[in-house]
């Protein structure tokens, strides 16, 4: 199964980062946003970490953590489950 359609409209927030505004399932808007890492200027700006969720609950996710949940996400679009 494979559905290439965007979240959503990628935008620049005013920290000059992108972000991307989406409906969750049941309607509540949500963001998916570029994160700043402070201290680390070994990083390009804004690949750190992201912001995702909705405004009064949003979890933040460092790069190890976002490659697996795409994992475990793309198993669950593959499957239908978590774990094989």
């Amino acid at each position: 199964m494979s559905n290439n359609t965007p979240l959503g409209e990628v935008e620049e927030t005013s920290a000059d980062l992108q972000q991307v505004t989406f409906d969750d399932y049941l309607g509540k808007t949500c963001t998916l946003e570029q994160c700043i890492k402070r201290g680390s200027p070994a990083m390009k700006r804004g690949t750190h970490s992201i912001w995702f969720g909705s405004e009064d609950d949003r979890m933040l996710f460092n790069r190890e953590k976002v490659i697996s949940l795409i994992a475990t996400m793309q198993r669950w679009v593959d499957t239908g489950y978590f774990r094989e």
